[in-house]
């Protein structure tokens, strides 16, 4: 979880999705949210120093290391600090305040921190996000994913943070192995390229398309090997894994989806999760029926009238929702 966010909760300036985020995030484990709930006590607690503290000069003092960062960043990369004045300076003024006690201190370390630190997060419009890391290996991004990484690797160690799903091909080096932070997943490798999905509130999935890649249990700390063409799950700490058989796993990153004899309804979740969008079938004659057909890159409303065609039915759109219906007469 990002320092900045938290400022914002703190701060009140959070919209929904981002209170909803700063939950899920607490609930993780008790240490976060005992920090939430400490740091609330600590800035309560400053309600009748608050008027003391000089937020423009902490704001002014900040600002220009802000515009310092952000000139040395690339256009590939989401500044750390891409903040509204109102937060920032809600920000500084905690920086004012962090050498009250253990906590303070806590804080100022994460702050810190942050400085060499790059985020980049994509929205809910925003998938397949190519991001550059530090020894060149790349990362792509799905729909509300996150990666933090630093801006050069420390020796003999290659270490990011990331929540959401993505897909990372990832640079050999013998000497310096990748690992990946992934929620209760702690995800290590050589050289290999592999697919991470944490956005199940239960479980964490890494596909491993070439090489192979060890997942551990964080709270366990047992682990798992995965080969080329395995899916390994982490659930309720218990580590399995299965052979991949979705040709159409990967398929949100490719835009490629291939049906062999599929049944319709399975091609329909196949559709919903490349495009994120919503299928309905709303034709219980197309249950057991089967299509074949690939489509490369291809629209969804291209796709569905290809799906209408082949089977005669009507496809129409209604609040976002595409619904397969009744034959045509």
């Amino acid at each position: 979880m990002k320092w900045k966010l938290l400022a914002k909760y703190l701060a009140g300036e959070t919209n929904e999705k981002e209170n909803l985020k700063i939950q899920k995030w607490m609930h993780k484990n008790s240490e976060n949210a005992h920090f939430i709930n400490d740091y609330k006590t600590l800035w309560g607690s400053m309600e009748s120093k608050k008027e003391h503290i000089d937020v423009d000069k902490a704001w002014n003092k900040l600002k220009s290391k802000i515009q310092e960062n952000e000139s040395q960043e690339k256009d590939r990369s989401v500044p750390v600090f891409s903040l509204n004045k109102t937060v920032v300076k809600y920000a500084a003024s905690i920086v004012l305040v962090i050498g009250i006690g253990a906590l303070g201190m806590f804080s100022y370390q994460k702050i810190s921190n942050s400085w060499n630190t790059v985020n980049v997060e994509t929205s809910a419009f925003d998938s397949n996000k190519e991001v550059t890391l530090p020894d060149g290996s790349i990362a792509y991004l799905n729909k509300e994913s996150e990666v933090n990484y630093p801006k050069s690797f420390q020796q003999g160690k290659r270490s990011i943070k990331f929540e959401g799903e993505g897909f990372f091909d990832i640079e050999k080096d013998p000497n310096k192995p990748f690992i990946i932070e992934a929620g209760k997943a702690q995800i290590e490798v050589l050289g290999t390229s592999f697919n991470v999905n944490t956005h199940s509130s239960n479980q964490i999935e890494v596909f491993v398309k070439s090489g192979t890649v060890k997942l551990s249990s964080k709270s366990q700390g047992k682990s798992i090997i995965l080969n080329k063409g395995y899916i390994g799950i982490l659930s309720e700490n218990k580590l399995t894994k299965k052979l991949n058989k979705d040709v159409n796993y990967l398929s949100w990153r490719t835009g490629k989806l291939i049906f062999k004899k599929t049944k319709v309804e399975d091609a329909v979740k196949a559709l919903n999760r490349t495009y994120d969008v919503r299928i309905v079938l709303n034709n219980s004659s197309l249950n057991n029926e089967e299509i074949t057909a690939t489509f490369d890159q291809e629209p969804i409303e291209h796709v569905l009238k290809v799906i209408g065609k082949t089977f005669g039915v009507k496809i129409k759109e209604e609040d976002h929702t595409y619904i397969i219906g009744e034959e045509n007469s």
